[in-house]
């Protein structure tokens, strides 16, 4: 059960509004690795499930559904591909009335690295696919390059095809292996937005 009381909101020429939610998640995880924090091979799947009703201690009513997996395989001991992707739906009246922490926002690092972080929504979807290609050059040194695609929107159909609405980057980057996860230094640039500046972006952790 979680609670969540919001007062981040606040219309143009309007008081601050104040929002009340207790709702129920479901969690559902499932990781297969080689090792817990040096990961060369494996795959992670998270699923959550959660609402809450209008009237019972909650401001709105919504429900929402986000799927997250994960997968790392080595071609061999010096080349490796890791792949990861994001699906959810908020469903409610007005995504862009639920508190910061329950709408869908991307960009930034684990997601589209090529936009500044949560610059790209809200929306009642969300969809992150990224794809990365490392190798070895030396030691416990990795080289990789990366594409990056995804949005937050509010229709995923209709008279604006999929594809043109999802947001793209590339990058390139270099990683070391540590005991507790890679570190990633990389550099990325959005495809879609000529003015975006080059990002700087850092990685720290277990891969899954």
């Amino acid at each position: 059960m979680n609670a969540l009381f919001d007062r981040s909101f606040k219309k143009p020429e309007a008081p601050d509004q104040t929002t009340q939610f207790i709702y129920p998640s479901l969690v559902l995880l499932r990781t297969s690795t080689d090792n817990l924090t040096d990961n060369h091979r494996g795959y992670m799947i998270k699923w959550v499930i959660q609402g809450a009703a209008k009237n019972i201690l909650s401001t709105q009513t919504f429900w929402q559904t986000r799927l997250d997996g994960k997968a790392m395989y080595p071609l061999n001991r010096n080349n490796r591909i890791v792949t990861r992707g994001t699906f959810g739906y908020t469903g409610t009246s007005n995504v862009a009335t639920l508190p910061i922490a329950l709408q869908f926002l991307t960009g930034g690092s684990q997601s589209i690295r090529g936009y500044t972080y949560q610059s790209l929504g809200p929306g009642r979807f969300l969809v992150v696919a990224s794809a990365e290609y490392e190798r070895r050059i030396y030691g416990k040194w990795f080289g990789a390059v990366f594409f990056d695609m995804g949005n937050s929107v509010n229709s995923l159909g209709g008279t604006t095809p999929f594809f043109t609405q999802m947001k793209k980057s590339v990058g390139v980057g270099i990683l070391r292996e540590t005991p507790v996860g890679p570190i990633q230094l990389s550099v990325a640039k959005a495809l879609d937005s000529p003015g975006q500046p080059i990002s700087l972006v850092f990685n720290f952790g277990p891969e899954l």
